[in-house]
Formats: C-alpha cells, sequence, structure tokens
C-alpha cells in the first residue's frame, strides 16, 4: 500500500491506496438438492481509503474496495459455469481520542459479493452489513 499525507504530517488527513487478495468463503447449512453449499469469491483486490480530523479528538474515516476480476469457486457444483461474478466492500467510521492511551471507535461497513450463472439458478448475492463499536489502547 501507499500512503500520502496531504498536509505533510501523521495526525493530519491521511490518503491510503492498496491491494491484496481476498477470499471470501461461504457455507450455507443445506443440502446441495435445494441449491446451497460451499463457495467463495475470490482474487485481487484494489482499495482507497482515508481518514481526516474533524475536531482536535475526533476523526472520521472512509474506505472501499473491488476486486475488479474475481472468481467464482463452488465445490459442489450446483450452480452451473459462472456468466460473471464481483466484490465490494464499503466502510465508514470515526475514533474519538478519549484520553492519551484510548481511543473509542465505531464504524458500519458493508461487503456484498455476487456471482451470475449461465442456466439454473441466475444468481447469488451475498451481502452482510456489520455495526462496530469498541476500544483501542496504546501502552
Amino acid at each position: 500500500g501507499f500512503k500520502y499525507l496531504p498536509m505533510g504530517f501523521f495526525y493530519g488527513p491521511q490518503v491510503n491506496l492498496y491491494g491484496g487478495y481476498a477470499k471470501y468463503s461461504y457455507n450455507v447449512e443445506s443440502s446441495t438438492a435445494d441449491g446451497f453449499g460451499e463457495n467463495a469469491i475470490s482474487g485481487f483486490f484494489l482499495g482507497v481509503g482515508g481518514s481526516m480530523p474533524v475536531q482536535k479528538r475526533f476523526r472520521i474515516e472512509g474506505k472501499g474496495e473491488i476486486i475488479p476480476y474475481s472468481g467464482f469457486e463452488d465445490s459442489s457444483s450446483t450452480f452451473g459455469t459462472v456468466k460473471s461474478s464481483g466484490s465490494m466492500y464499503f466502510k465508514v467510521g470515526a475514533s474519538y481520542q478519549y484520553n492519551r492511551s484510548m481511543t473509542i471507535d465505531g464504524g458500519f461497513e458493508v461487503i456484498n459479493n455476487s456471482a451470475r450463472f449461465n442456466s439454473g439458478i441466475t444468481q447469488v448475492n451475498y451481502r452482510d452489513s456489520v455495526f462496530k463499536i469498541g476500544s483501542t489502547f496504546v501502552y
């Protein structure tokens, strides 16, 4: 990845460009005769993100990732041949510097993976929406 500091110091705005490999595995516990089973969407992803201070102790952040040429694996061969697949990840969040060694963090993220097929079941979608809240401690 690459981190760019527009104002030249770490506690100011930050822009991140990064990439890597991701694999989202799904196992729907049902029979393959019902059209479910184990499958996965994977590939090399590209991401962009950033964060910006709003006040002295409050920072907002966001990031997004896509897998431009994703692959779909179906171990049970339930769905047939893949026409296309896609993957998208999006996150927005904020952090508050409670004291010198602790931040309170919160965020909302959405993961959306899908695949289209040539025959039989025409499409499968997996969507995860997650709200997170926690804290970070630095010693």
